[in-house]
């Protein structure tokens, strides 16, 4: 990056065979004209190199890690340094667009990075395993409500696309959506979220209007299935055991 002043758009992928331990000995690099940035891999190298460089040009920002990967910093359990990410966010006002697609994030440290999103941020598509929260509970959390707030100023008001795969979804009730997207109605083209619960009410029809004047709302709802295991399975006398 230092040796190319005029690079506009940058993917960076880091194998198993970086150098960690190296990062933190790096110069700081200060680019202004770069402005779309990939970085995908594993680790811990992830958050430390977002800590060695300034974009404040950037518009689009993508970052991939391995879903089975921890970035742990106990006793978050987070798949990524949290504070890194956050830092790195509050330095790119332009940013119109974020990809995260990641390990498991607590809802806790979800809920920072939308606080400090930038208000220009048009965008937002997070894709986090939710298999890891079996291994790490936690309280539930309604984290759409900190973007539905009453005031002046609406959280994110320029986004068009919003579009998340997390742990604590079910958390969200229908009527922190339904407000979240009537509060962004002369922007928002596009909603997608999956809900593992039932619905509280037919939020369709309260975006009737909206929706039929283009508005791409992919809304889905799936209740728990029950699956039936038992160490009798095929004797004659067997029992079953419902777990769900």
């Amino acid at each position: 990056m230092s040796r190319c002043p005029r690079l506009r758009s940058l993917s960076f992928v880091l194998t198993s065979h970086f150098d960690i331990t190296s990062v933190g000995q790096l110069p700081f690099v200060d680019h202004h004209l770069l402005q779309t940035l990939h970085l995908s891999g594993g680790g811990t190298a992830l958050p430390t190199l977002l800590e060695r460089i300034s974009v404040p040009q950037l518009k689009g920002l993508e970052l991939v890690t391995e879903m089975g990967d921890s970035w742990v910093v106990a006793p978050r359990r987070d798949s990524f340094s949290e504070p890194s990410l956050i830092r790195f966010l509050t330095t790119v006002p332009l940013l119109e667009s974020l990809s995260l697609t990641t390990g498991h994030i607590s809802l806790v440290s979800f809920t920072e990075i939308l606080l400090h999103l930038p208000l220009s941020l048009q965008h937002l598509h997070i894709n986090a395993d939710k298999h890891a929260s079996r291994y790490y509970p936690e309280s539930p959390v309604d984290f759409l409500a900190s973007l539905v707030v009453p005031g002046s100023t609406i959280p994110l008001p320029l986004l068009r696309d919003f579009d998340i795969a997390v742990d604590g979804e079910e958390d969200i009730s229908d009527e922190t959506l339904l407000q979240f997207i009537i509060a962004r109605a002369s922007t928002l083209k596009r909603v997608k979220i999956n809900f593992k619960r039932r619905m509280d009410f037919n939020i369709h029809d309260a975006l009737s209007s909206l929706i039929e004047n283009g508005l791409d709302f992919a809304v889905t709802y799936t209740t728990p299935k029950i699956h039936k295991y038992s160490p009798w399975t095929g004797l004659p006398d067997g029992r079953s055991i419902l777990i769900v």
